[in-house]
């Protein structure tokens, strides 16, 4: 499942996104979102055209990557406050719920698995479902 942005959008969310990682909380695993590292890539293509769109390839799959990132960490900030705080829940449901839409039904069974969170009341889903 792909976003649709621009490319200048792209940028500039990854920028954020790199800075927050960075100076917050200094995730030693966050992504690597150099563009200069993406442009070096882009320029092995021959063609501009060839460039233009391996450019816009590298480029949503750094934004994937990095909406990936950043929803996992929020969630993973919630879910020792489960059943402890009184809107661990419903926060970590609305980061479920944006994890689908931006990102599809198997990065969200994927995010429930990986936290744990059948055992605490969520459920994987089938594309069929809904949230």
């Amino acid at each position: 499942m792909t976003t649709t942005m621009t490319m200048d959008e792209m940028e500039q969310e990854i920028y954020k996104m790199t800075i927050d990682y960075e100076t917050k909380k200094g995730y030693k695993n966050a992504p690597n979102n150099k563009i200069s590292n993406l442009i070096r890539e882009v320029w092995k293509k021959e063609t501009a055209e060839e460039r233009d769109s391996e450019f816009k390839r590298l480029m949503n799959e750094k934004y994937i990557e990095c909406l990936k990132f950043h929803y996992n960490r929020l969630i993973e900030e919630q879910v020792p406050y489960i059943d402890i705080k009184p809107y661990s829940h419903n926060i970590i449901s609305l980061y479920l719920q944006a994890i689908t839409e931006k990102l599809g039904y198997d990065e969200y069974n994927e995010t429930i698995e990986k936290f744990d969170l059948e055992e605490k009341g969520w459920r994987t889903l089938k594309k069929e479902e809904d949230v």
